[in-house]
């Protein structure tokens, strides 16, 4: 699966799961950030070589930091902010897989 389908896929699986916080994945199936790239891998954790691209894209969106638990579970932190980030991851991935967002949105 390329980069950018996981993130727009991350997106779906939020939407339709739900967001939470403290835990890849909540008693209700809620996740995080990093749950929704790990499921919409499709392996539960991302690994190998989406793991190492999954990093370099979210340094990029979030200025050095990691879509990871200390980003997701900020107090404040909103699921506007998550979509936001996830959307942002996309188009990176597009646009870095050779494809002009404006194509494909």
């Amino acid at each position: 699966m390329k980069t950018s389908e996981v993130f727009r896929k991350a997106g779906d699986v939020l939407r339709e799961r739900g967001w939470c916080q403290g835990g890849l994945m909540n008693a209700e199936g809620k996740v995080c950030a990093l749950g929704a790239l790990g499921v919409a891998e499709c392996r539960g954790a991302l690994s190998g070589p989406s793991q190492e691209i999954y990093r370099n894209l979210s340094q990029q969106i979030l200025d050095g930091r990691l879509i990871g638990a200390d980003w997701n579970d900020s107090p404040g932190r909103t699921v506007e902010e998550v979509y936001a980030v996830l959307d942002a991851g996309y188009v990176l991935a597009l646009q870095e897989e050779g494809i002009e967002p404006e194509d494909v949105l």
